[in-house]
């Protein structure tokens, strides 16, 4: 039966080698992989930070564009939705002829509260449908305004 125990004596364990290796640790490791930045030793944060601005820059012009200023979802296509916000660029306040099929449907009808519709169970389905267009911010409700706008928009 062969013994692991002289196996594990040969080597080094502070280097992972032979004890009597002659070959240097930079020849295992050079130094510019030690002390190169990358995930282990880098700081991703910052890193995955200055990545969330440059994609909130480049998807700026089309989160405003899909934003619907009613339900603050993007792309909407919710007719009661799409009434309201030809009324508020008209500045009629007029109400919707019919029902909400947007996620608006789920909020209690009146005046909605100072922080925006969505609030507990509807707050992650808002986030996720901007996160799937890129965007991983939602926007905000302004209640003056009566609706969602982004802060590059006020």
């Amino acid at each position: 039966m062969y013994s692991f125990q002289g196996v594990l004596a040969r080597y080094n364990a502070k280097h992972a080698r032979a004890s009597d290796s002659s070959i240097d640790i930079d020849v295992y490791c050079p130094p510019e992989f030690l002390e190169g930045s990358g995930p282990l030793f880098g700081d991703t944060e910052s890193a995955q930070s200055v990545l969330d601005e440059f994609l909130s820059a480049k998807v700026c012009d089309h989160k405003i564009a899909d934003k619907c200023v009613t339900c603050g979802y993007p792309c909407c296509e919710c007719n009661a939705c799409l009434s309201l916000n030809k009324a508020k660029a008209n500045d009629s306040g007029t109400r919707p002829q019919e029902k909400h099929s947007c996620a608006l449907k789920y909020c209690p009808f009146g005046k909605p509260p100072a922080g925006g519709h969505y609030s507990g169970e509807m707050l992650p389905h808002f986030r996720d449908a901007w996160a799937q267009q890129g965007v991983l911010d939602t926007p905000v409700y302004v209640r003056s305004r009566k609706g969602y706008f982004w802060p590059e928009e006020m």
